[in-house]
């Protein structure tokens, strides 16, 4: 999957899933939600700067999150961590 459709990807789940992903980041704040605003580099960098991460470690947790929420429905593809 190309960067720019996980980055659509997750534009397009932000609001729907804002508890899910503040319940699954627990460190991270409604301002941090708020900073993200669908974005996935930056919340990968809210996710490194809460939870002390490398970049690796922070988009692979942002993937597993997604993976476990999308891959059981049909058509959906597992969302893969792109290297910088």
């Amino acid at each position: 999957m190309a960067e720019k459709d996980v980055n659509q990807e997750i534009n397009g789940i932000w609001h729907q899933w804002k508890g899910e992903i503040l319940r699954a980041f627990g460190k991270l704040t409604d301002d941090d939600y708020a900073r993200v605003d669908g974005r996935r580099e930056v919340l990968i960098g809210r996710i490194q700067e809460r939870y002390g991460y490398t970049y690796d470690e922070a988009a692979q947790a942002l993937s597993r999150f997604i993976n476990e929420r999308y891959t059981h429905q049909p058509g959906v593809d597992t969302v893969h961590t792109p290297r910088p």
